[in-house]
C-alpha cells in the first residue's frame, strides 16, 4: 500500500470512530469515505501499478504493462470505491446500503477469485500481493460494518 493510501485509510477509521463515539454528525466520515472512494475510483491505475505520480502521463511508465492490467485495475478500483462508498452508506444509516454492501461483496468476491487465480501462478509478482493485501483490508471492514448492528437501517 502507498503511503496516501494508508493515510486516507487511517483517516477514514478514525472518522468513523469518531461517529460512533464522540461526535453524532457526520460531516468527518462522509468527508474521508468522499476522498477514499474518489482516491480509489479516479487513481486505481496509477496506485496498483506502482506509477510514480510524476510519471502518471509519461508513456515510458506504462511499457511493461499490458491493456488488460491497466482495465483490470481500474475495474478493481471501481469495486474499493464501491466497497467504501457503502461502508459509508451503511455508518450514515442511508437507505441504499444494503444493496450497495451486496454489490460490493460481488465485486471484490470476483476480483478476490481473480487476483488470487493469477496469484497463483509460476510468474506472480509484487503487483498481485499488493492487491491481495487490499482485497483482505477492503473485505474485512466490509464485513464489519456488514455485520455491526449499531449501524443498522
Amino acid at each position: 500500500m502507498k503511503r496516501a493510501e494508508q493515510i486516507l485509510w487511517v483517516l477514514f477509521l478514525l472518522a468513523v470512530g469518531m461517529k460512533m463515539t464522540i461526535s453524532r454528525h457526520g460531516f468527518y466520515p462522509f468527508s474521508a469515505g468522499l476522498i477514499l472512494s474518489s482516491f480509489y475510483f479516479y487513481l486505481s491505475f496509477w496506485l496498483f501499478n506502482n506509477i510514480s505520480f510524476t510519471g502518471v502521463f509519461k508513456k515510458e511508465n506504462y511499457a511493461g504493462i499490458t491493456s488488460m492490467r491497466i482495465i483490470g485495475t481500474i475495474a478493481i478500483g471501481f469495486a474499493y470505491s464501491t466497497a467504501v462508498m457503502s461502508i459509508l452508506f451503511k455508518i450514515m444509516s442511508w437507505p441504499g446500503s444494503l444493496i450497495m454492501l451486496i454489490q460490493s461483496c460481488f465485486g471484490l468476491v470476483v476480483s478476490g477469485i481473480i487476483i488470487l487465480v493469477r496469484q497463483s501462478r509460476k510468474d506472480n509478482g509484487p503487483f498481485y500481493k499488493g492487491l491481495l493485501l487490499r482485497e483482505c483490508n477492503n473485505d474485512c471492514n466490509l464485513w464489519t460494518s456488514y455485520s455491526d448492528n449499531r449501524f443498522a437501517t
